[in-house]
């Protein structure tokens, strides 16, 4: 039995196209996984000079355009244009069976789940910041490190919202990405018990606040 093979039974075998009235507000992102017997995750830090979510960390993905066929192409494509890696080194295993809207964006958001054979590099292999300006950094992480309940805390933002997230060393990981790597590793049989009690405030840096605009100055 693959690992994957309980991720794969629930997630979504179509090729979701936004009909032509959503385009404009659908996006996807790609939990991009390493096909290895310890598999980590691809994520990447917002540049401090992007209009949102600058300094958080997220899940490489970005806006449909024209240009692309479906959803699961966007997903591919802005991996690609983030961290390097091309969509021929991607195997779709699917989608997550429900697309989430975005507040702060408006965004339509639909996540597309891969693998890849992750490099063959422990210390990051072909990934990389292809855009400075976009991305500032590119990580893996460990699905074992995510499912650490001493990693897991629900995190609390100054608007008293709250969602599960992931306390890392050097990262805080929380919002829409939490929220996916949350269900990812409960439908894939990672998921360990943690205490949902345990309650962290975001760190500044993470909150992923947009830059002001001339108006607002």
């Amino acid at each position: 039995m693959n690992i994957f093979d309980k991720l794969r039974a629930v997630l979504s075998p179509e090729i979701p196209v936004p009909p032509p009235a959503d385009r404009n507000l659908s996006s996807a992102v790609l939990v991009l996984l390493s096909d290895r017997d310890d598999p980590d995750v691809v994520l990447t830090t917002r540049s401090s000079t992007v209009r949102r979510h600058r300094g958080q960390v997220c899940l490489p993905g970005g806006h449909y355009e024209p240009r692309d066929s479906d959803l699961i192409a966007t997903a591919l494509r802005e991996t690609q244009e983030e961290v390097g890696v091309a969509a021929s080194q991607v195997k779709v295993l699917g989608t997550l069976p429900a697309r989430v809207t975005v507040p702060v964006s408006r965004s339509t958001v639909t996540t597309v789940v891969g693998t890849w054979d992750g490099g063959g590099s422990e210390s990051g292999g072909g990934l990389r910041v292809v855009d400075p300006a976009e991305v500032s950094q590119v990580h893996r992480i460990a699905l074992r490190t995510l499912a650490d309940p001493q990693t897991r805390v629900s995190a609390r933002h100054p608007n008293g919202g709250r969602g599960a997230a992931f306390d890392l060393p050097e990262l805080f990981i929380w919002g829409f990405t939490g929220h996916i790597l949350d269900t990812v590793l409960s439908l894939g049989g990672w998921e360990r018990p943690w205490d949902t009690r345990r309650i962290v405030e975001i760190p500044t840096p993470f909150r992923g606040e947009d830059a002001p605009t001339p108006e607002d100055g």
